[in-house]
């Protein structure tokens, strides 16, 4: 009996440790769900206003909320996009929530990492965020893990600037509100997480895709920069970049199409607008870029505004701006699945990637034609192949080598990667790193495969997860798998430095080796450096 009272005391005395589902912050709290698997899941978590009526258009403004309990069990919808009917109930105005998954047993001093993902989506469109659960469990619940919702489309990346905007204060007109959503959310993370067991100065900042090319801009930021421990980008988007002058022609066709061009105010106008109308006016409205001929795939972007973006952030590839752990990468055909089946001609495919970069002259494209990455798709009369390349190359690849080409110093390790397993298409490693080698976002299980497909999602986990919770993807990597080698290797290659990377694969060869990135891939990223400021990046 008194040993039976002692084991119930003990286990109540660990229990009373433990961070408890109700988590009460400054301003109102949420009770979270335990879960079967040990994770506890607290979702749709306020942190900034609602944005609609006065405040669209605007930076995100304070939370402003009745201090009370809220059930923390259910997501809010995603943030309505380009493609979004205005009665699609999974897409919303009033999205800016996050969700916070953290092992159930975590106890408020744990100072556990933190992973901050940022999903994609073109800076256009929005699904919702991964499922943290798998990532905390899988990790031997050494971690948390908090993703968010934040405004796109017209709502966090319309361009341009009112000429009739009143005066200053919280619904002040803002260009890049989708970022600055982003840095509300992670200085929420900074100021409570460790009311979750999470280390406020052990914050790993992750994003794929569009997101990925946020991560790049706060790293570069120094406000979002001193915020983080390291970053993680998978095939980050690097779009043309336009100031507010040049993208004025976003706001006054957006003010048009929602008739209100004729108003004395046009933003006041379009803040009467309710959600429905605001979204049949604007849903798949796409416009050329300045110079332009054709649609662009995406049409939304982060704007130069002399604020948070103060230049183009290709200009930074030879400055020591960013000092935190990087581990960057991309997959090894990004810009098949974006890339028309009906492009049949070298013409057609020059044009489909002049839509994205305008900047990109004819001159550009004769010498393009001749490089060793290209020509053999026209050679051989792969168009389509031939565009997804370049536009591949332009918008991921390229860049992404240029970031992981700079010189390191003791505060800025990087690891390179390049992800060649399965069709390799756009972030799609980003199954196997969320759920492991088993299990996909869906609950299905992967294809059954040959045993290098299986070893490379297996071991793709494991670096993520030592990253997150070590800064290091070697520390705690799965047994057997190679050493990642840091990227730089000295002058050669790409720019003023030869890179080297881990490659994942199920071709030939081991899952995993380190390469070299090659000469002809080389080349055709130092002329494509080279067209950086024309092509507005």
């Amino acid at each position: 009996m008194r040993a039976s009272l002692l084991s119930g005391l003990a286990f109540f005395g660990l229990q009373a440790l433990a961070v408890d589902p109700l988590v009460k912050l400054n301003y109102a709290s949420y009770k979270g769900t335990p879960l079967k698997n040990g994770v506890t899941q607290w979702l749709g978590v306020h942190y900034a206003a609602n944005p609609e009526k006065d405040l669209r258009f605007a930076a995100p403004a304070d939370i402003d909320i009745e201090n009370k309990e809220y059930q923390a069990d259910t997501r809010r919808p995603a943030c309505i996009g380009v493609e979004n009917e205005s009665k699609d109930s999974g897409h919303s105005e009033d999205c800016l929530y996050l969700n916070v998954y953290a092992p159930s047993d975590a106890k408020p001093d744990a100072k556990l990492a933190v992973f901050f993902y940022i999903q994609g989506g073109g800076f256009s469109n929005q699904g919702q965020a991964p499922n943290g659960t798998s990532l905390v469990t899988r990790s031997d619940k050494r971690m948390i893990v908090v993703t968010l919702t934040y405004r796109v489309a017209a709502y966090g990346f319309l361009n341009g600037e009112p000429v009739d905007k009143k005066g200053e204060g919280k619904n002040h007109w803002s260009n890049n509100n989708g970022l600055k959503d982003q840095a509300k959310a992670l200085h929420w993370v900074k100021d409570h997480i460790e009311s979750f067991g999470g280390n406020k100065d052990h914050i790993v900042i992750g994003g794929s895709s569009a997101g990925g090319g946020c991560v790049i801009h706060h790293l570069i930021d120094p406000d979002t920069q001193n915020l983080v421990a390291g970053a993680i980008t998978s095939s980050a988007a690097w779009p043309a970049i336009y100031n507010k002058k040049d993208g004025q022609y976003q706001y006054d066709e957006i003010a048009k199409a929602v008739k209100c061009d004729k108003d004395s105010d046009k933003l006041a106008c379009m803040r009467r607008k309710d959600t429905k109308e605001m979204q049949e006016g604007i849903r798949n409205l796409i416009l050329p870029f300045p110079g332009g001929k054709g649609k662009p795939l995406f049409m939304y972007s982060p704007a130069v505004d002399d604020g948070l973006i103060k230049e183009n952030p290709w200009t930074y590839f030879d400055k020591p701006t960013i000092n935190k752990p990087l581990l960057i990468g991309n997959d090894g055909f990004d810009g098949l699945g974006f890339t028309p089946n009906s492009i049949n001609s070298q013409k057609a495919g020059d044009e489909f990637v002049q839509a994205q970069y305008p900047g990109l002259t004819e001159k550009d494209l004769d010498k393009i034609h001749t490089l060793d990455r290209y020509k053999g798709f026209l050679k051989d009369k792969k168009y389509r192949e031939f565009a997804a390349r370049l536009y591949g190359d332009i918008r991921y690849a390229c860049p992404n080598l240029f970031v992981a080409s700079a010189r390191e110093n003791e505060k800025q390790p990087i690891w390179a990667y390049r992800w060649d397993v399965g069709a390799a298409t756009h972030t799609s490693e980003t199954d196997a790193i969320w759920y492991g080698p088993s299990e996909n976002a869906d609950g299905t299980k992967p294809p059954k495969t040959d045993e290098h497909h299986d070893a490379a999602r297996k071991q793709v986990h494991a670096y993520w997860v030592s990253f997150i919770t070590e800064l290091d993807p070697n520390t705690k990597k799965e047994e057997g798998s190679p050493t990642w080698e840091k990227a730089y290797k000295g002058a050669g290659l790409v720019g003023d430095a030869a890179i080297q990377r881990l490659l994942f694969t199920d071709h030939n060869g081991p899952p995993t080796e380190m390469e070299a990135v090659g000469q002809e891939m080389a080349d055709a990223c130092s002329f494509l450096k080279g067209l950086g400021a024309q092509l507005k990046q």
